[in-house]
């Protein structure tokens, strides 16, 4: 799962109430979804999970505030996740079998 706790304090983490608690998860689940490729995962499902961040819908809010998280806060932070994921993507469409990149590094001697 993806850690939503490193932006809270122990105190507000042990504060939350188990409804929270369980908002939480399912906040945390959606972000997995969207960031994580994984077998058990559909690409639609994926695509949905990303979409729900990206385009804050009512659902959207609505968790994030029973999870107690601030929704503009979630949104900007998995945008630049989401976006920056998509970015490393486009990077690796060149790699080899190998895992190599397939970039040739020029040596000036």
């Amino acid at each position: 799962m993806v850690n939503l706790n490193k932006y809270q304090t122990e105190e507000e983490s042990f504060l939350k109430t188990p409804e929270q608690r369980l908002w939480k998860a399912v906040l945390a689940q959606a972000a997995y979804d969207a960031l994580f490729d994984r077998a058990i995962t559909k690409k639609a499902e994926r695509r949905d999970a990303k979409d729900w961040f990206l385009f804050k819908t009512k659902s959207f809010v609505d968790v994030c505030r029973n999870a107690g998280f601030d929704p503009n806060y979630i949104h900007e932070k998995m945008k630049k996740k989401i976006l920056n994921q998509k970015m490393i993507w486009k990077m690796q469409k060149g790699v080899t079998k190998n895992g190599m990149l397939g970039v040739k590094i020029h040596d000036n001697k």
